[in-house]
């Protein structure tokens, strides 16, 4: 779980700069990936792609207000 923490922080920041309040960014240790509840959308999945484009990772919409973003 440690190695998502960087991870998990560069998330809640870019997300706090798309204004997704009130969304919650978590790490879900079984999974080995990094939640956002409360965003979603193929828009904010880009952006966020975008933004952290410097860090290899792929960034999944649930379909039910979650996106997850794997490390690769």
């Amino acid at each position: 779980m440690e190695p998502l923490i960087p991870l998990a922080r560069a998330v809640a920041s870019e997300v706090d700069r798309l204004g997704g309040f009130p969304a919650a960014v978590h790490i879900d240790g079984r999974r080995s990936v990094v939640v956002v509840e409360g965003l979603a959308g193929p828009e904010t999945v880009a952006r966020i792609q975008h933004a952290l484009g410097r860090v290899r990772l792929r960034v999944e919409a649930d379909g039910v207000g979650r996106l997850r973003v794997y490390p690769s």
